[in-house]
């Protein structure tokens, strides 16, 4: 079922294809230029760090000498390139963010909706999520709610079915004993009849209009197969709240933002707020969403590319999720989320293979090889071994040449911390610009002291 509210011409879809092509542009030009520019600032302060430590430490003129090369080179290990990566994407976020169509060109095409909330024991959190999805700018005869409570032993069910007896538009399926969340989205799905089929976690709460956004991209961009909105986690203010904050920023914001932009590719979907077309998940659960694995939402991120259709991100979909308050809770998380990782790209190792999938999925593979098993897995190994192995080459055969151990302690002193210092002023900058950007000048103070801290840890 569709409504359309709003004819488009062939001319104003010209246009702002056009508008975009150029912003593109603009926004790469000011990405590379800003990370070159960044990369330049990190050599400037290196240099001035070491002037600084050579007169606090005495340094002679032959030490300070040969300890510029080194502390240039400390600085590019130790963080001098990662930060300019991240400048570059900062630089091309904010160009983005000042272009005339930074909110994307949104189509006023209603479609049909289904919201699947899957959920074990949430009492305290199911009421807040209904609620939130009764005051979605969507019109109801318009969209479907469907809980699927897998066998909670709580009084979830109980909350779930006085909803349900109030709004004739939610509808609640329940499971007498706790079969885990892929087959509670299976369930949700079989008695979906929407055309946009929405996967909302529990512990959620969607933006009044985060579902009309995701619709919008969708009915939009046909080679689109699923889009994932912003995920903002909430919390009380404190260490461990913020260290999360930066790394959802960095991550997942910053990260999915560019990436959609600049390259029309979203690695991984959020399983915690994602539109699929119905021609994606209605023939998966005909079997069942796959539940070998501990991370579906990056396994359907996999099966949906591999249908031939690209997985999105719509950064002004906004939607609030709860997150670890302790150590250990945030622990098993980050196991769950690299561990479940781990499993889909093995069991889906055939992306990397040439001739076993379509020419989409194969660009897609290669770029998740890149980005996962290079960088989320890989590197902080390299990072350590590296570490180690620099060690071992510079007591043994001397750093590029330069004898370093021939120095004295204090200039191999002066070195290190001259470069360190300057990887860490960069990275917080980094941080620290970009949350702004994003949010404003609002507890900047605060921003900056967390920001170092994160750097630092």
């Amino acid at each position: 079922m569709k409504i359309d509210t709003e004819r488009i011409t062939a001319p104003s879809m010209e246009k702002h294809t056009r508008r975009h092509n150029v912003d593109i542009r603009v926004a790469r030009l000011a990405g590379l230029v800003g990370g070159i520019l960044w990369f330049v600032i990190g050599l400037v302060l290196v240099g001035a760090f070491l002037e600084i430590m050579a007169r606090a430490l005495a340094l002679d003129y032959r030490t300070v000498a040969v300890t510029q090369w080194t502390t240039i080179m400390l600085y590019i290990m130790l963080g001098g390139v990662l930060a300019a990566v991240y400048a570059a994407k900062v630089f091309s976020k904010i160009a983005l963010a000042l272009s005339p169509d930074q909110q994307q060109f949104h189509p006023n095409i209603l479609l049909m909706v289904s919201v699947i909330v899957p959920v074990y024991n949430g009492e305290h959190t199911i009421g807040h999520i209904l609620r939130a999805l009764l005051e979605q700018d969507y019109p109801r005869e318009l969209m479907e709610i469907i809980v699927v409570d897998d066998g909670s032993t709580d009084n979830t069910w109980f909350i779930v079915k006085e909803y349900a007896e109030k709004y004739p538009f939610i509808k609640a399926l329940r499971h007498n004993v706790n079969l885990g969340k892929a087959e509670a989205l299976s369930t949700g799905i079989r008695s979906a009849r929407g055309d946009i089929i929405i996967t909302l976690d529990a512990d959620t709460i969607p933006d009044k209009t985060a579902i009309r956004r995701l619709v919008a991209r969708l009915a939009h961009d046909e080679s689109l197969g699923a889009v994932c909105g912003r995920i903002v986690p909430t919390g009380i203010g404190g260490f461990l709240y913020w260290m999360q904050r930066i790394e959802y920023f960095l991550g997942f914001e910053l990260g999915r933002f560019v990436n959609e932009k600049l390259a029309r590719a979203n690695l991984i979907l959020s399983g915690a707020f994602t539109a699929f077309r119905s021609t994606v998940l209605k023939p998966l659960a005909v079997l069942g969403i796959p539940s070998d694995t501990v991370a579906e939402d990056f396994e359907l991120t996999l099966l949906t590319w591999k249908r031939g259709f690209r997985a999105g991100y719509e950064h002004y979909a906004l939607a609030y999720t709860a997150i670890p308050v302790n150590l250990r809770s945030l622990y098993q998380q980050r196991l769950r989320w690299y561990g479940g990782g781990l499993q889909v790209l093995l069991k889906h190792s055939n992306l990397l293979r040439l001739g076993k999938a379509r020419l989409l999925s194969q660009l897609y593979g290669r770029l998740l090889a890149i980005h996962l098993l290079g960088i989320e897995y890989f590197l902080p190994l390299l990072h350590i071994v590296g570490y180690i192995a620099l060690a071992v080459a510079a007591v043994t055969y001397g750093l590029f040449g330069i004898e370093i151990f021939a120095l004295p302690l204090k200039g191999i002193a002066a070195a290190y911390l001259a470069a360190t210092a300057s990887t860490t002023i960069l990275c917080t900058a980094n941080i620290v610009v970009a949350l702004v950007t994003e949010y404003g000048v609002r507890h900047i103070a605060r921003l900056i002291f967390y920001a170092l801290l994160y750097v630092l840890f």
